[in-house]
């Protein structure tokens, strides 16, 4: 029984990552369409920079040069990365909980 507590646990833990990383995904695809739409080449997925300022400066990705909407979307992006704390605290909590549903029936069984 308690296998099955860890594995669903585990399975719910993935899918709250996951859909964090799916949402992030689209929301990098809209900035690449919005620099490709003004005819400039913005690889921000493949570009290394462009993920440390994510994650640790959000607010260096803007840069003067921008447009209005390109600093539209990169806001967008920039909201939703001060959400990874909140994400990381679900994930954290999800298995926290899972391991000791594990534990206490691994005591009753």
């Amino acid at each position: 029984m308690g296998i099955y507590i860890f594995s669903v646990g585990t399975a719910s833990a993935f899918c709250l990552v996951a859909y964090f990383n799916i949402k992030t995904a689209l929301i990098v695809k809209n900035i690449e369409r919005v620099y490709r739409k003004e005819g400039k080449n913005g690889p921000f997925w493949y570009n290394y920079d462009a993920k440390l300022k994510f994650i640790f400066a959000p607010n260096k990705l803007i840069d003067q040069k921008d447009s209005d909407e390109i600093r539209a979307a990169k806001q967008v992006l920039i909201n939703h990365g001060k959400s990874i704390p909140k994400q990381v605290g679900w994930v954290i909590l999800v298995l926290a909980f899972t391991g000791v549903l594990t534990i206490l029936f691994s005591i009753i069984i």
